[in-house]
Formats: structure tokens, C-alpha cells, sequence
């Protein structure tokens, strides 16, 4: 995945997420939950039930991207998932040179 990808599909969330399996996976999805509410003690109630449902969206989101795969033992970040985690900036690639006129 190119920088520019990398950066538009690394949303908050999905940072959020990615950071949690860094430092507690593989994890299942409750696992995720409970580590999500533990950074985020003062979620509203609307929230706290929704997580579930946003939870399993953003590992679907992760695994189409190739960033997490379900393991025998739970989710857990691909080698794509680590490398974003230690740099979310990506590689780095020179700009194109602009035609000068």
C-alpha cells in the first residue's frame, strides 16, 4: 500500500485499534472492547452500546486491508498492521518533480 493509501485509510479509530493489538494481541473482540473502555473511562452510554457492533466494523475494515488477521488465538496485526503502528506515516517516497515552464 502506497503512503497516500496508508493515510487515507488510517482513520482515529482504526489507530485506536491497530495501537491496542500492538500492545495486548492477539486478542479477541472482547478483548478489544474492554481495552477500548479501559483508554476511555468517560464513554457515554450510547457509545458503550455500540461498541460491540463499531468494534467488529473496524476489525472487518482492518482485515480488508490487510492490517489484522484472526488467528488461532485472536486478532492480531499482519507484518502491513506492525509496520503502520511504528511509522502511520509510511515509507517515505521523494515528491514527483513539477514541469517548470
Amino acid at each position: 500500500m502506497k503512503t497516500d493509501d496508508t493515510a487515507r485509510h488510517l482513520t482515529a479509530p482504526r489507530r485506536a485499534v491497530l495501537q491496542i493489538l500492538a500492545d495486548h494481541g492477539p486478542i479477541d473482540e472482547a478483548g478489544i472492547r474492554a481495552a477500548w473502555r479501559a483508554s476511555r473511562p468517560d464513554m457515554s452510554p450510547r457509545h458503550v452500546r455500540e461498541l460491540p457492533r463499531m468494534i467488529r466494523h473496524l476489525l472487518w475494515r482492518l482485515e480488508i486491508l490487510e492490517w489484522v488477521a484472526l488467528g488461532e488465538h485472536g486478532y492480531e496485526l499482519t507484518d502491513v498492521g506492525r509496520s503502520i503502528v511504528t511509522d502511520p506515516t509510511g515509507p517515505r517516497h521523494p515528491s514527483p518533480p513539477r514541469h517548470v515552464r
